[in-house]
Parts: C-alpha cells; sequence; structure tokens
C-alpha cells in the first residue's frame, strides 16, 4: 500500500481506513492468507504513485468491515522491507522484498545518545506537545504487559527516566520517531537509516528542529 504520509515503524501500531477498491481487495486477500502487508510512502521525487524504497512490513491485528464495505484495521509494525523490484500492479502493487536486518552491537556513545534523545523529547513535552501521558508510558516500557499492566502509576518523570534505560535502542529510536517526528519525509528517512547509532543521531537532530519549531 501507497501513501502519501503514513510511516509503519517495527513494534508500532497504524490505524488505517481502507476505502479504495484496489486496497479493499488487497486486504481481503491478506485476511484470507498470512495477514501481512506493507505500507510504503510515496517517492517525494516524483508526482507518479511510486513507493519509497523502504517500508514497512506490518499483520492485520484488528479489521473491521462497515456497511459500505469499507474496513477500519490496525496494522502492526513487524519489520523494515527494501522494495525490489514489481512483479504485479494490478489489482494493486506487489512487490519482491527483502527483510533489513537491523545491527544489534552497541557502542559506547549510544547510552549518550540516548540520554540526548530522553532530554530532548522532555523538552518537546514541556513545549504543549499533543502526546499524550499514556503514549509516554507506552514509549517506556519493553514490553506490552508492562504497558498494560493496571498497577501503573508512573509519573511522567519516572517514565523519562524508565525511557532512558531501554536495553534496546532500536525500539526507542523507532517508537520515538513515530510518535514526535511531525514532518513525512523525518520520519522516512527514519526509517530508511539502518545503522543504530547513525539513527539515534539522526533523530537527535529531527527532535532538535522539533524543539526549535516550537520554541
Amino acid at each position: 500500500m501507497i501513501l502519501p504520509n503514513a510511516t509503519l515503524f517495527p513494534r508500532t501500531m497504524l490505524p488505517l481506513y481502507i476505502f479504495e477498491p484496489r486496497y479493499r481487495r488487497m486486504l481481503v486477500r491478506t485476511l484470507e492468507g498470512d495477514r501481512l502487508f506493507a505500507v510504503a510512502m510515496k517517492r517525494f521525487d516524483c508526482s507518479r504513485e511510486l513507493p519509497s524504497r523502504v517500508a514497512g512490513l506490518g499483520m492485520v491485528r484488528v479489521a473491521v468491515r462497515n456497511d459500505d464495505g469499507t474496513y477500519h484495521i490496525v496494522l502492526q509494525g513487524l519489520s523494515r522491507i527494501e522494495l525490489g523490484k514489481a512483479v504485479s500492479y494490478r489489482p494493486f502493487r506487489r512487490h519482491r522484498f527483502e527483510l533489513i536486518v537491523p545491527e544489534s552491537e552497541e557502542t559506547p556513545g549510544l547510552r549518550s545518545l540516548m540520554q540526548r534523545i530522553v532530554g530532548l523529547v522532555k523538552i518537546r513535552l514541556q513545549q504543549g506537545s499533543e502526546v499524550s501521558v499514556e503514549i509516554l508510558k507506552g514509549l517506556a516500557c519493553e514490553s506490552a504487559s508492562d504497558f498494560e499492566s493496571p498497577e501503573s502509576t508512573e509519573s511522567i518523570e519516572e517514565a523519562l527516566v524508565k525511557m532512558a534505560g531501554i536495553a534496546d535502542p532500536e525500539q526507542l529510536v523507532d517508537l520515538i520517531a513515530c510518535t514526535l517526528l511531525t514532518i513525512p519525509r523525518e520520519r522516512q528517512t527514519m526509517l530508511e537509516v539502518v545503522g543504530i547509532e547513525a539513527r539515534l543521531n539522526a533523530l537527535v537532530g529531527f527532535l532538535s528542529a522539533e524543539v526549535a519549531r516550537n520554541a
């Protein structure tokens, strides 16, 4: 699926309204199979409807069919993928693809970058970001069970501290990019950068720009 502004990051949820006939047919076939499809942002350098090179592969977790044949769905991001050659165009576009395997090696500079990012998140929240406390707490959770715990009574400050201690930088960078970056081109850049240290540095730059715009 090619969309103008949507980005699907791993381990994030993307609600979608499926109304175009081609995508309704795609969804029906998807639900009959493995429930997987990709979301690609439309390329910025072309007026034609062409997908960006890197997309997000997701699984349909919830699908509700409306009376008019449209659907409301929730897509869970699973992995970055690199799109290859298109193998068909009708009734909907299909591509060969390869999974993009993240680099897991941690360097000495990662923790300081993560601390800097958490500091920028705090400033952005103080500026009046529309991100809710519950979303912030979700960013701080390392598992769905943590987030769903009814005993979670963390303050924003506690959630920020916990966020800084997340063991997986991949989780931190993708969730914050998905939640706090408002410019589609920046989110697409974050999806395309594979190296985790380079991605953290890019996020620092983009968050700094968000803070400056809202100062």
